[in-house]
């Protein structure tokens, strides 16, 4: 393979991971943000997702619509 493909699959891992740790923050977090009301813990989930998405659309070049 080459150091393209390569790369192509570490970027594609790293965006996995990054939402396979969202998703479990989120299954740990929510009841948390529930049951405190806080706008803030909502907040940092929010960002988080947005960040997951902006470096997935970096990694792939903005190309995907």
């Amino acid at each position: 393979m080459s150091k393209s493909e390569w790369l192509s699959i570490a970027k594609g891992a790293g965006i996995a991971i990054a939402g396979a740790l969202l998703a479990f923050a989120g299954d740990v977090l929510i009841p948390a943000m529930h049951a405190s009301g806080s706008a803030t813990l909502l907040t940092v989930a929010v960002i988080a997702s947005v960040l997951v998405n902006v470096a997935r659309k970096y990694l792939a070049g903005g190309n995907d619509e």
